[in-house]
């Protein structure tokens, strides 16, 4: 939030991308006063083409209250056109003795062509998952979608040179209830 020293380190090993982040926040950001320590390492492997796979990790520790976050994702990219993207991550918060961890998962599927498309996924959000160096707009809810795009091509210089028609649904359920 207010670091008032840091460390960042980035580089390539082999197929492997690093990025390292730690810091010293200041005082003020915390109900103790005492400065919190703020680390994020991410790692990520080429799998070859676009496909990567990945890990991280990040913490705050400091003023009463712990919270770290680990996890890892996949990103595989197919036959040209197609893709699919899966992530796993755990929390962990602590607070005046008292821990409660939550995961936060993510599944998609997509197609990107010329004519057809369409993007499928899938997010939920465990009640007590937090991350304190992110931003998670809403915990307790799981959240699937489904998109397709059809788009109709005219001959250039036509009334209509394109056309592009969208379904979309987004639903939101309760985390328990989901399931």
């Amino acid at each position: 939030v207010q670091p008032d020293a840091a460390l960042k380190f980035t580089g390539s090993l082999a197929h492997n991308d690093i990025a390292v982040l730690s810091a010293l926040d200041a005082g003020n950001t915390t109900a103790t006063g005492q400065q919190p320590l703020v680390d994020i390492v991410r790692v990520k492997h080429d799998l070859g083409g676009q496909s990567t796979a990945g890990a991280f990790y990040s913490d705050r520790v400091g003023g009463g209250r712990a919270n770290r976050v680990a996890g890892a994702d996949l990103h595989y990219t197919f036959a040209q056109l197609y893709f699919a993207q899966f992530q796993a991550v755990m929390s962990n918060t602590s607070i005046g003795g008292s821990t409660v961890s939550g995961p936060m998962w993510e599944a998609v599927v997509d197609r990107t062509g010329r004519n057809f498309g369409f993007h499928y996924n899938v997010v939920g959000f465990h009640p007590d998952f937090a991350t304190d160096n992110g931003f998670v707009t809403r915990t307790g809810v799981v959240q699937p979608g489904i998109a397709n795009r059809y788009t109709w091509y005219g001959a250039p210089g036509a009334w209509f040179e394109r056309f592009n028609g969208f379904l979309r649904f987004q639903g939101t359920w309760q985390y328990d209830d989901f399931f």
